[in-house]
C-alpha cells in the first residue's frame, strides 16, 4: 500500500490479524485509526510521509513491533508508553514536529 494517495485507513484492517509488515508510507493519512492496534502480531509499521499528527498512546499494545516508521509526518509530541514497546528496535522520527519527548 506504499504510495497510492490513501487517506484513510480502513476499519477492516483490525481483521488481518497475522499481519506482520504494514506499509503505509508515502500516502496521505492524517490519522492513525485504533483498529490498527488490534494487529498484535505487527512487526512492521511504516507510515513515514504522511500527514500524522497525532501518535496515539495506544500504541503500546503493538508489543510485537520491532520497528516504527514515522520520519516526515507532523508528530509533535511522543507518548512516554512508546517505551513499553520491549521488542522495539528501530524507530525513525526524522522530519517531524518534535518538541516533548
Amino acid at each position: 500500500l506504499y504510495s497510492n494517495d490513501i487517506y484513510s485507513i480502513p476499519k477492516e484492517i483490525s481483521e488481518l490479524k497475522e499481519l506482520n509488515i504494514l506499509n503505509l508510507n508515502l500516502n496521505k493519512i492524517s490519522i492513525i485509526p485504533t483498529q490498527i492496534f488490534n494487529l498484535i502480531n505487527l512487526k512492521m509499521l511504516h507510515l513515514s510521509n504522511n500527514q500524522i499528527s497525532i501518535l496515539p498512546k495506544e500504541i503500546e499494545k503493538l508489543t510485537n513491533l520491532e520497528e516504527l516508521q514515522l520520519s516526515n509526518n507532523q508528530i509533535s509530541t511522543i507518548p512516554s508508553n512508546i517505551n513499553n514497546l520491549i521488542k522495539l528496535r528501530r524507530l525513525y522520527l526524522k522530519s517531524n514536529q518534535i518538541y516533548i519527548i
